[in-house]
């Protein structure tokens, strides 16, 4: 083999060593924090037509909706499906976290879909919106 060869299986090698590192990196260090469940500000109620009402602090944010997908926030023991990306008009209620909003506490009026998941979709009166103190 000749040197050019050599120094283009070496320089490979070495890209790929670092590809798999970065990736590791990343699998290991999300961008969005992710919080410690602390026990809600106030206790969930529901209502019999399945909204649930509480307050609590946010510990996680998918933000997949500015790519087209869920946004998804987590407050205590629920997701919440604050925008559901793309799909056309929708009834949406009010929401303004995102990102920022983690390790604050927020207020959440919500329809329940299963034992852990709430959605803002389909009245104006639902919301997730950061608490005033």
């Amino acid at each position: 083999m000749n040197n050019k060869k050599i120094i283009l299986i070496v320089g490979s090698f070495f890209i790929g060593i670092l590809v798999l590192y970065s990736m590791s990196v990343l699998i290991k260090n999300p961008k969005t924090p992710v919080l410690e469940t602390p026990a809600p500000a106030t206790q969930p109620v529901t209502d019999v037509n399945g909204v649930v009402t509480y307050e609590g602090t946010m510990t996680a944010f998918d933000n997949r909706c500015y790519v087209d997908a869920q946004c998804i926030a987590t407050v205590g023991d629920y997701t919440i499906e604050v925008s559901p990306g793309m799909v056309g008009e929708v009834i949406l209620g009010k929401s303004d976290v995102n990102d920022d909003t983690i390790g604050k506490k927020v207020k959440v009026r919500a329809k329940k879909v299963t034992d852990n998941e709430l959605t803002i979709v389909g009245d104006e009166s639902y919301y997730v919106l950061v608490a005033t103190e």
